[in-house]
């Protein structure tokens, strides 16, 4: 495994794509890092038009974003208790809802900085349904992304390509990219 490049290799045609995506293949943007917000209707349509035509082999894409496209089904949808919901996109559906954690209200699935001891927390409802503040992350460690034989270690070490439930450290440690904006991280890629 190689480092993870930041760019789209390449695109076969141009004349299939949006404008959206030949923005992000121009300037050597990441579909994971892309420049809408996530889970917006616009964000949904860039990841399902990178699906199509990544499935067609008419686009070959970075590791980071064919991870992401294989082991996500992100852009896809399913009905849920008589509605439409957007799968593996937690901005859609569960940050949006305000739960109650002790008598404060708190919002599901939005990690944040400190709390118990540990580098990040983050509030989630575990199997049955109660709502818990879960912590992950090491205290006082920095997150070393700048070797690559370190993040092959702890994605291998924590086996990310099946990080378990939602209502898990291990899922949050391994899935921490999608959130480093709004945790203030600034690193490449995937970790």
């Amino acid at each position: 495994m190689k480092y993870v490049s930041k760019n789209i290799s390449t695109l076969k045609d141009r004349r299939i794509a949006s404008e959206s995506l030949l923005w992000h293949v121009d300037n050597s943007n990441s579909i994971c890092e892309s420049i809408y917000r996530w889970g917006s209707d616009s964000h949904i349509n860039l990841i399902n038009e990178t699906r199509i035509l990544w499935e067609c082999e008419l686009i070959s894409l970075n590791e980071q974003d064919e991870w992401f496209l294989r082991n996500t089904d992100i852009g896809k949808y399913a009905t849920f208790e008589g509605r439409l919901v957007a799968l593996d996109c937690p901005f859609i559906e569960d940050t949006l809802h305000e739960a109650e954690y002790r008598g404060k209200k708190v919002t599901l699935n939005k990690p944040f900085r400190g709390g118990g001891g540990k580098k990040f927390s983050v509030y989630v409802k575990n199997d049955k349904g109660n709502v818990i503040k879960l912590g992950f992350g090491q205290s006082g460690m920095r997150i070393k992304t700048h070797s690559p034989e370190r993040v092959r270690s702890f994605l291998a070490r924590h086996n990310c390509d099946n990080p378990g439930p939602r209502w898990k450290a291990r899922w949050w440690s391994c899935n921490l990219h999608r959130y480093k904006k709004q945790l203030g991280l600034n690193f490449k890629g995937r970790w």
